[in-house]
């Protein structure tokens, strides 16, 4: 484990590895697709989600269970986006209140731990698809993956503060 406490590669940076699954993803066979939008973080059943582990997260070592799973979350949800899965810098805050994601509902987003955050990112992407917006995966695969508390509040108070800094912008911008 990276000493930031995120599970990654000892090879590549998380930003490498989410630019990868984007690309795989965004070339995948339509049937792969599918089982991966399917893909349950609980029981990881895929053959795709085993060759993405094995090829692109995590070919030095195993990754534990706990891993496993939030690597599941994290493809199956980057693959809902399709055709744009990923898009590097666009803060998943800002993007969040262009596309007029309820403050509610992201204020219940931020609170959520454990595998309740993988059904809130569930939801989440199909949100996105729906108005084919894409975010910066890294964001919250950090937040998926962090397992030191410190940490993971700075990516939930950099979400919060974007998202509204954002919403600040647009009610300044329409009121001109």
């Amino acid at each position: 484990m990276a000493e930031t406490g995120e599970i990654s590669s000892r090879h590549k940076t998380l930003e490498e590895i989410i630019e990868m699954l984007s690309a795989a993803l965004r070339t995948a066979d339509r049937g792969e697709v599918a089982s991966l939008r399917r893909l349950s973080p609980e029981h990881p059943d895929s053959p795709a989600f085993w060759r993405y582990v094995v090829n692109l997260i995590s070919p030095e070592r195993p990754l534990t269970v706990q891993e496993e799973s939030c690597w599941a979350a994290i493809i199956s949800s980057m693959a809902r986006m399709l055709p744009f899965p990923h898009q590097k810098g666009r803060s998943v805050g800002k993007v969040l209140a262009e596309q007029g994601f309820a403050e509610q509902r992201l204020l219940k987003l931020l609170r959520i731990e454990g595998p309740g955050l993988w059904t809130a990112l569930r939801r989440l992407s199909i949100f996105l698809a729906s108005r084919g917006a894409s975010i910066d995966w890294v964001t919250l695969s950090r937040l998926i993956l962090v397992r030191d508390e410190a940490r993971s509040e700075e990516i939930r108070r950099s979400i919060a503060r974007d998202y509204y800094w954002s919403l600040e912008r647009q009610d300044k911008g329409g009121k001109g």
